[in-house]
């Protein structure tokens, strides 16, 4: 599943979540647990899968996700 329009996505580190938002208006689509704690981190869009890579500052180790939250890899 790729997110359509492909809309604006954040790292939210208090609590650790990864938060959808819509682009238009700044509605919140829908929100998931990062599997790790945030702090200072990056995200990107696989382009062609959708799939999500979750990164920290305060670990070592990369996650990839579902645009849904379910952790594929760490």
């Amino acid at each position: 599943m790729t997110f359509p329009e492909t809309p604006s996505l954040l790292l939210d580190h208090d609590p650790n979540e990864i938060v959808r938002l819509n682009p238009a208006n700044g509605a919140v689509l829908g929100r998931f647990d990062a599997p790790f704690d945030i702090s200072f981190g990056g995200l990107a869009i696989h382009p062609v899968t959708g799939n999500l890579w979750v990164a920290s500052n305060q670990v070592t180790r990369l996650a990839e996700m579902t645009p849904l939250g379910v952790l594929l890899r760490e």
